[in-house]
């Protein structure tokens, strides 16, 4: 058994993001700097990288596309395998709930870390009753669902200062639902000789934080949790039947509802659409079509491997004017085809969505007759060499890195002192970073001039 990179890479991104969670879990505050979670996301980064090295490793060792001609007469064909390209998008929303339930449980526990978060755990720790001797600033904010929440800083006194050692003053800001007013009484952790203290209302808040007992609100752990589960779920499910383009596929061949043309490699569609990403060009005698196969596969490394390779283009028949089902965007806009290059053991298969009514001349092809599809060839789709993932785009890598940096550095490196105002600062830098990164990732593709005239520029050096 052979052992791929992908694979292993594969394994320490998720194995580093169960750490992550596992940490946050277990110790869920803990003073700054969390290594426990740092070297769990430095290992996910490096499964990343791992799994990126594995996947050009395997596209540079991927079997080369079917060099035999297609044949001369269309024979149908029966698709076998899995065209990943469908889960693509499945797999990426999956992937993204799952970093959010991770990302909710860093926050969360972000809040609590605080400047005497350390002195807390430190064993000369100890808690008191305090006395509010001033309050030296207040403010206040509503509350969604009604009332209010008051900021206030104040400085305190021991009850029994004298036997506690602690002759200064102490200071800390504390929320509350009500306005802090002197002479008021609070509970303080604080270590002797420092002014800084953690002020609570009750005690039993201070002892969880000073024991490491803290954990994760029963809200939080739900909403943790059903995230996790649903993007666990998007990226372990599998379709139970086949896809329906396959079944559409079959029924017209049973039916003689099948269209077939025979068609040479062109490049790539002049123009790219943003749901579907670049087309591929396919010239026939009696005109053109084109076939957009998925924004997650490279269309553009697609076309120079297949460029002048002649092929069958499979499509159904619209009935009574009604388009099959399961097209993208607007009623009758598109139609499922299959495109089989080569012919015999060679044979491959590349599904996509072709324009029902183009503007340029249209190529009707022939029409096949029942077929009854046990009879014909089982086709597998075109290995990775050929079809693989697309390029990353440089602006889109740049701001989810921005958001996973800034989401590393404030909750394991609480800056400024750490506490909710910092965390939730942060929370909308994370979030605007990645609609910004996931927007531009969406951004429509456009087909490369530059690349068309290079294709057609070797075919015609090769023609000499």
């Amino acid at each position: 058994m052979t052992i791929k990179a992908y694979d292993v890479g594969g394994v320490l991104q998720w194995g580093g993001l169960a750490g992550v969670l596992a940490s946050l879990l277990l110790r869920y505050v803990e003073p700054a700097p969390r290594w426990d979670v740092l070297a769990c996301m430095a290992v996910s980064a490096l499964g990343l990288v791992v799994s990126w090295v594995g996947t050009r490793q395997g596209t540079a060792t991927d079997p080369e596309p079917p060099t035999s001609p297609a044949p001369s007469a269309p024979t149908g064909l029966r698709p076998t395998g899995d065209w990943w390209p469908d889960r693509a998008q499945r797999r990426h929303l999956g992937v993204l709930l799952v970093l959010v339930s991770a990302a909710l449980l860093l926050f969360g526990s972000a809040q609590h870390v605080t400047p005497q978060l350390a002195d807390a755990r430190a064993g000369s720790a100890r808690i008191a009753p305090v006395t509010v001797t001033e309050v030296r600033a207040q403010s206040s904010s509503p509350v969604r669902g009604g009332g209010t929440t008051y900021t206030s800083t104040v400085s305190v006194t021991l009850a029994d200062a004298a036997a506690d050692g602690q002759d200064t003053p102490l200071r800390g800001t504390i929320k509350t639902s009500e306005q802090v007013r002197p002479n008021g009484t609070l509970w303080a952790l604080y270590r002797p000789g420092r002014e800084e203290a953690h002020l609570t209302a009750t005690r039993d808040e201070l002892v969880a934080l000073r024991s490491g007992t803290v954990r994760p609100s029963g809200v939080l752990l739900g909403l943790c949790a059903v995230t996790a589960v649903t993007g666990l779920a998007l990226l372990l499910w599998r379709r139970g039947k086949p896809y329906s383009g396959d079944e559409t596929l079959t029924d017209a061949l049973r039916d003689g509802g099948v269209q077939a043309l025979a068609v040479t490699l062109s490049g790539t569609a002049p123009e790219g659409r943003r749901e579907l990403g670049v087309g591929l060009r396919l010239t026939a005698q009696d005109g053109e079509r084109l076939l957009y196969v998925s924004r997650h596969v490279d269309v553009e490394h697609l076309a120079d491997v297949l460029y002048g390779r002649t092929a069958w283009l499979y499509w159904e028949r619209p009935r009574n004017g009604e388009p099959p089902r399961e097209r993208p965007g607007r009623k009758g806009e598109m139609l499922p085809a299959v495109l089989m290059v080569g012919g015999g053991d060679e044979a491959r298969y590349v599904r996509g969505w072709m324009p029902r009514k183009p503007d340029w001349p249209i190529a009707q092809g022939q029409a096949l007759g029942a077929v009854a599809p046990e009879s014909c060839p089982a086709v597998p789709q075109l290995g990775s060499g050929a079809v693989r993932p697309p390029r990353p785009r440089l602006g889109a890598v740049l701001w989810l890195g921005l958001a996973v940096l800034a989401a590393a550095v404030a909750a394991a490196f609480p800056v400024g002192g750490g506490g909710k105002e910092l965390v939730q600062v942060v929370i909308v830098a994370v979030a605007l970073c990645t609609v910004l990164g996931m927007r531009l990732r969406q951004a429509k593709w456009r087909p490369s001039g530059r690349r068309q005239q290079r294709r057609e520029a070797e075919a015609s050096a090769e023609a000499r």
